[in-house]
């Protein structure tokens, strides 16, 4: 699997994109443009996703772990069984996202809008 460890992609316009499976553990997506990315089963571990525009995203499955989510538009996401656990959330939107079976846990959360979200079985 190719690598884009520690990459910076601050201002990338991957928007509509199949990057599904890959490993983008440590990069910096800073004011990038995600949004319909697919990053179906993606590993995000230590992620900086900071002013990120990934609406309509596809995250299912995906590590997201220990990332730095700040002022991100996650509206109608789908975040289906991703791990989110010990990432820094703030600021972020998640109006209308799917988080069905998404983890959570030890994520503080600050500020952040989960209007219409479908948190069923998310672990808080």
């Amino acid at each position: 699997m190719p690598t884009a460890y520690g990459k910076n992609l601050v201002g990338a316009d991957l928007s509509n994109q199949d990057l599904s499976g890959k490993d983008f553990s440590g990069a910096d997506f800073s004011g990038a443009n995600l949004s319909g990315v697919n990053l179906h089963a993606a590993n995000l571990r230590g992620a900086r996703l900071s002013n990120v525009n990934l609406k309509l995203a596809f995250l299912s499955e995906a590590d997201i772990t220990c990332a730095n989510i700040i002022n991100a538009d996650l509206s109608y996401a789908s975040l289906s069984r991703a791990n989110l656990c010990d990432s820094f959330i703030g600021d972020v939107i998640f109006e209308g996202a799917s988080l069905i079976d998404t983890n959570l846990s030890r994520a503080p959360i600050k500020n952040t809008t989960f209007y219409q979200a479908n948190l069923c079985r998310a672990i808080l």
